[in-house]
């Protein structure tokens, strides 16, 4: 994840992208869902956002807390933010939050984000910046079933004796 909008953020390191949405890039706006009797936060998701006019067409910042994490975007989601960041909540971690989780009805991107990193942009939100981020993965899929170094792998096993028999091998030339 980049913040386009302030240099001395630029790139955040510590993103993690979830099992589920795709990517995106638009202003930050930190979601308000108006509950802070789970977790201690108004600003984690778990109920939906009381700030839709403000998400609509943003890239909705979400504090981890105490409610799926398939929950918080679907909230972001349903008010028309077009992407989502959950930053996770210990301080003591350079790890973002690991966002697992199924469901269909998510359509919108979203990443998790370290402590540390989460709070450089909440930092400057509260400063009255205007925060704007690039949400990106690198990363090319392949199908296995179609990539010609796993099939020639495992027709290597094959005649290598590996997946003769038992397993051991052949006993003999």
């Amino acid at each position: 994840m980049v913040v386009t909008s302030d240099a001395t953020v630029g790139v955040l390191e510590s993103s993690k992208v979830s099992g589920f949405g795709q990517f995106q890039f638009a202003d930050v706006v930190r979601l308000v869902d108006g509950n802070d009797t789970d977790s201690g936060s108004v600003f984690d998701g778990c109920e939906p956002a009381t700030n839709g006019a403000e998400l609509a067409g943003k890239i909705a910042l979400i504090d981890r807390g105490s409610c799926n994490f398939t929950a918080k975007v679907l909230h972001a989601q349903e008010v028309g933010a077009i992407g989502a960041i959950v930053v996770n909540n210990v301080p003591d971690t350079d790890e973002p939050a690991a966002m697992g989780g199924e469901d269909d009805a998510v359509l919108i991107p979203n990443m998790g984000l370290n402590f540390a990193d989460g709070h450089l942009m909440y930092d400057s939100i509260r400063a009255g910046n205007t925060v704007t981020v690039n949400m990106f993965n690198n990363a090319k899929l392949k199908d296995g079933t179609l990539d010609n170094g796993i099939i020639a792998h495992e027709w290597g096993h094959y005649i290598s004796n590996r997946l003769v028999g038992n397993s051991a091998g052949l006993i003999n030339f």
